[in-house]
């Protein structure tokens, strides 16, 4: 049995429930129920898988074979994953690249290389006027300045009149509140989630009710998604993880320890989560199961 395996390799390393408790984050009752086998007592089967991920890792052990005799035990049937297609092949991937180098020379009239660079007299005559013209233009563009400069200084002020007016500061008065720009806050079309993992945690995150994450994320590690309509997150140490939904920090999910669901959509952060307490479950079946005494009155009664 499952618990069997995990009981001996505790025992084998010296290791208490306590210890586990300590390194995993899961709470002694649900490790007892675990190696018990007594999965009545546990959350459902998302929550046990994650207790089992983190277990085995306390424990230096595989937890895949593990996990595949909790789904024996459970008759839990595991979805066959498709089989990932190769990406087509293209014609230009098979065509090597090729570098064509053009060397340049020049050549004279006669055609021989390393000649006089102009092909005629006539070629050389016609670039000299272009030169001739360029200066001609560029004398003609400075005298136009210099007569605009002096218009525009015989039309202006005396600047010794200027320098004698008396000169009157004027100190414009703005407010500050009208000088920052109004705040206006991002409207999100979608659904987007982050993560941050302060200690080792089990997570299950569906998008659009498309799960695409089930796991355990390590210490330090940061994780996003991003769904149309909705998030699911479903966590097994809430204490462990710092959320934000939409730009909006939610702090810590949860206490230590603690197990969490939280539906998060474009309106609502989700701020009522469900949690999974042991204790109630056991309350509540407690409750709903009839002792025998109870049995054998209503068996006298209907007598």
């Amino acid at each position: 049995m499952l618990g069997d395996i995990l009981r001996r390799e505790r025992e084998k390393q010296g290791l208490t429930i306590k210890d586990i408790e300590n390194e995993t984050s899961i709470r002694s009752l649900y490790i007892e129920a675990i190696e018990k086998g007594d999965y009545d007592h546990l959350p459902s089967d998302v929550y046990t898988k994650g207790f089992i991920r983190n277990y085995a890792k306390a424990l230096n052990m595989d937890s895949d074979p593990l996990l595949q005799q909790f789904n024996s035990e459970r008759n839990i049937d595991v979805p066959v994953q498709p089989v990932d297609q190769r990406p087509q092949e293209t014609y230009y991937d098979d065509v090597p690249q090729r570098t064509i180098t053009v060397k340049s020379s020049s050549y004279s009239a006669s055609g021989s290389e390393g000649g006089n660079l102009f092909s005629s007299g006539n070629d050389y005559r016609e670039r000299t006027e272009e030169k001739g013209g360029s200066r001609k233009f560029m004398i003609l563009l400075a005298m136009m300045v210099v007569f605009l400069g002096g218009v525009y200084y015989a039309f202006s002020d005396d600047p010794a009149q200027e320098k004698s007016k008396p000169t009157v500061k004027t100190e414009k008065v703005v407010d500050k509140k009208q000088e920052q720009p109004p705040v206006v806050e991002k409207k999100y079309d979608s659904v987007e989630v982050s993560a941050k993992f302060t200690d080792p945690c089990w997570i299950s995150v569906k998008t659009d009710g498309k799960e695409v994450f089930e796991g355990t994320v390590d210490s330090g590690k940061e994780m996003s998604w991003k769904g149309n309509d909705k998030v699911e997150l479903i966590a097994g140490n809430a204490g462990a993880i710092e959320l934000t939904w939409n730009g909006k920090s939610l702090g810590v999910l949860g206490s230590k320890g603690q197990v969490v669901e939280r539906l998060m959509t474009k309106e609502s952060d989700g701020a009522k989560a469900k949690t999974a307490d042991a204790s109630k479950d056991e309350g509540t079946k407690t409750k709903s199961t009839p002792t025998k005494s109870d049995t054998s009155k209503s068996n006298k009664s209907a007598k």
